[in-house]
Order: structure tokens, then C-alpha cells, then sequence
């Protein structure tokens, strides 16, 4: 146990613990023996506290930055005490460099080389892919110590990937990297999340439009289309407008001929949406069933290979199929760096062809949610697009009613006011 005591011609009492080795380590405490409208006692037991503090930093029982925290807390508002809180800082820093707690603490390349992500594949592959390119960011200054990170490197990180992306993309490049930093503050490796308080401004480009694809848009491709992506469209409108993934990946085991129903954990969210098995879907699967492979898993086998193959791929046929039928598609997007330019309508067209369709139809939002799997009503709303057809249906009902309620003539003259009023 650490011990203080008093130096001759020192003003602070001294804080004494032995090594491993039994060498004596001594620190100063940096609390003034004699200490106006304090007893000695009182001052005795400061610096003990100190002194015990240090030694658990040196052997490695807590993280040097969480005492540092724990010392800040306690620091008074004066300067004496604020400049004996840095001189004690300084201390438990070079404590946590030379004892216990430095061999375990890992180096921010080691600690984020060896995260592992919570998720579907297709998330633990984006998120390692974005931690990587915050280590190479950092250079030579991610083989320091993982609570040497600062939120300044992360801000400098932060405003550098602006250059090259979106500040939605920035966004979810901050919540991985946030994310993980959360796990070493549950393992007591961190006190503060560095990555949480940085800046994303708005960017100052037009944002991207992603439109909806309309019933005779949708109906077009249909006549065109090669069968294997026929297949697609009715399973993603069949299954309340799934994900490209989902969608290209359905496996029989989802399929339930018997009940009608079809049951998908999509990708994204991992939330589970059921619908019913109507035709013209429902027959087609039928007729895949008896042409399946003994064995086959997947509904499209061809399909859900390229998607794990090769997944941009297949929203590239799709966009090239869109425009072969006579669907015309623009592409938006900032072209600062290297923002890429996204296609205003795509697979993910058909998802918000459906809720505009839903809507359109009378659909309320809870049923329209039901059906597409949304989870909540805003996400719903931000997917309608109001078509021209749906428009003209609710103008003309609205002017309908209008000339049902007109009342009879009464006598206004041709013009008005009248002349002389």
C-alpha cells in the first residue's frame, strides 16, 4: 500500500510505493503540507488518497485516464489548484506509460484491427472497411496507445472524408467508428468517446433525389424484362417492396406454399416482415419448386450469386434494364472529390413505387408501415412520392365536392364591384 510523508525543505507531501522489484518509486502529491483553515489531518488524508491513486494507476488496477477524470472532478476552481491538477496529470501519465496499465492497453492499429462488428456479413465487411480507413488516416500515429487518440485526429479525420463524401455518408463513417470506441469505454480502456463530439457541417449541394418508379413504369419493364429479373420485381412488390439483397437471396425456407405466406429478416435491420403469397408470385414459385436443383436453398439461385458475388453489379443491370424499357433516369449528386453520382431511380425505386402506391390507393400510414416494414411513420413519409394520376384523383375528388355543396344563384351583377361603388 502507498505511504506519504514529509521531506525536508518540501512543501507537498511525497507519495512512496515499492515495484515489483522492491525499488521504492516516490511522487510528489502536490497537496501543501500546511494548508490555511485546513487541519493536518485533513491534508494528510488528501494526499494519501493521491498517493494510492498513483500506485494503482503504476500497477495497473484502473486506466490512468479514468483517475485523471476522477482527479478532475475533485480539482478546485483556483489557479493553485487547477496548476497541481496539470503537474498531477502529468504524473499519472507518465505512471500509466511505465506500469500495469500499459501492457494491457493496445495500440489504437491493434485495437481497431481486431474489433469485430456486430451483424449481418454485408455490415461487418462495411464497418471494417471504414475502421481501416480511419488506421490509414492516422498513419504512424495509430501505434499510440489507444487512449492517446484525441478528438482533434478524429475531427482532422472527419473533415478530411468531407472532401471526398456526402456529410450522410460522414455520418455513418462517424457512428462505426463511434461505436467501437464505445466497447473500450465498456472495457474500461477509454474514459471518453473521442469520435462522438466531432462537427459534420450540412453540405452546402443540392441533395441527392431518389424518385419512385410508377405503375406503368413498373408494368413496361415487366413486358420487357428478361424473366429472371421479372422474378425480382413480383417478389419485391409481393414482399412489401424488399431490398435488392433480400430480394435476390430468398430461400425456400422463407416460402410457405402451404399458408401463402412468405417471411423475410431483411439485411438492413434484421426486422422480420411477413406478407401473403398472392399471384401472379404464387405461381410462379410453384413452377420454380418443381424446376428447383435437389438441394437449393435460394428461390434464385443465379441471382443470389451474383449479389454475393458481386453486389453493385446487379443494381447496375437493373439501372441499364430501366433504361432499354424506355425509363429514363438522371444521375444527381455532388461531383466535389470523389462523391459519386447516384441514379435517381433504381431497385430501390420499386420500394417507394409501392408506399406511393399504397398511399395513393387509401392505404393508412400504419397499414402502409405493415406491409413495407417500416419502422416508424417518418421513415414511411420521407418514402411517398405523390404521382401526377394520384394528384389528378384527389384534385378532381376535391372539386367534386366542391360543385356538390354550390349554392344556388344569387343575383351578383356581371361585374364586381358595381360601377360607381
Amino acid at each position: 500500500m502507498a505511504g506519504i510523508y514529509k521531506q525536508k525543505d518540501c512543501k507537498s507531501y511525497l507519495a512512496l510505493w515499492k515495484d515489483d522489484a522492491g525499488r521504492n518509486i516516490r511522487k510528489s502529491t502536490f497537496v501543501p503540507i500546511s494548508q490555511p483553515g485546513k487541519r493536518e489531518a485533513q491534508t494528510r488524508k488528501e494526499a494519501q488518497a493521491i498517493a494510492e491513486a498513483y500506485e494503482a494507476v503504476y500497477k495497473g488496477r484502473i486506466l490512468y485516464t479514468k483517475q485523471a477524470e476522477l482527479f478532475r472532478t475533485l480539482a478546485g476552481p483556483t489557479f493553485d489548484e487547477q496548476r497541481a491538477l496539470n503537474k498531477r496529470l502529468e504524473i499519472l501519465r507518465e505512471l500509466g506509460s511505465a506500469g500495469g496499465t500499459a501492457r494491457k492497453m493496445p495500440t489504437i492499429r491493434e485495437f481497431f484491427n481486431t474489433f469485430h462488428p456486430a451483424g449481418a456479413h454485408s455490415r461487418i465487411t462495411t464497418v471494417k472497411s471504414i475502421l481501416a480507413r480511419f488506421v490509414s488516416f492516422l498513419g504512424k500515429d495509430a501505434d499510440a496507445r489507444l487512449d492517446r487518440l484525441t478528438r482533434d485526429q478524429c475531427q482532422d479525420f472527419v473533415t478530411d472524408l468531407l472532401k471526398h463524401v456526402r456529410s450522410t455518408t460522414a455520418h455513418q463513417y462517424r457512428a462505426a467508428i463511434s461505436a467501437a470506441l464505445n466497447t473500450a469505454i465498456e472495457a474500461e480502456l477509454l474514459v471518453r468517446n473521442p469520435m462522438r463530439s466531432t462537427k459534420i457541417p450540412r453540405d452546402m449541394v443540392e441533395p441527392i433525389r431518389r424518385d419512385a418508379l410508377t405503375p406503368p413504369e413498373i408494368a413496361r419493364f415487366l413486358s420487357l424484362a428478361p424473366q429472371r429479373w421479372k422474378d425480382m420485381v413480383y417478389i419485391c412488390l409481393s414482399t412489401g417492396g424488399q431490398r435488392l439483397g433480400d430480394c435476390a437471396c430468398l430461400k425456400w425456407s422463407s416460402v410457405d406454399l402451404a399458408a401463402d405466406t412468405i417471411t423475410i429478416c431483411t439485411r438492413k435491420t434484421g426486422a422480420e416482415v411477413k406478407s401473403p403469397l398472392l399471384e401472379p408470385l404464387r405461381s410462379r414459385l410453384a413452377a420454380l419448386w418443381e424446376e428447383r436443383e435437389p438441394g437449393e436453398e435460394y428461390v434464385l439461385p443465379y441471382m443470389a450469386s451474383r449479389y454475393m458475388t458481386l453486389a453493385c453489379e446487379l443494381s447496375v443491370e437493373f439501372i441499364s434494364l430501366l433504361e432499354a424499357c424506355g425509363v429514363a433516369t438522371v444521375k444527381t449528386g455532388g461531383t466535389q472529390g470523389r462523391r459519386r453520382q447516384v441514379h435517381n431511380k433504381s431497385f430501390h425505386s420499386l420500394r417507394r413505387g409501392l408506399v406511393s402506391m399504397l398511399r395513393d390507393g387509401g392505404a393508412s400510414a400504419d397499414m402502409s408501415r405493415a406491409i413495407v416494414g417500416h419502422s416508424s411513420e417518418e421513415v414511411e413519409r420521407a418514402y411517398y412520392r405523390a404521382t401526377m394520376e394520384g394528384k389528378a384523383h384527389h384534385l378532381s375528388q376535391a372539386l367534386q365536392a366542391i360543385t356538390r355543396a354550390a349554392l344556388p344563384p344569387t343575383g351578383l351583377p356581371e361585374t364586381y364591384p358595381p360601377a360607381g361603388a
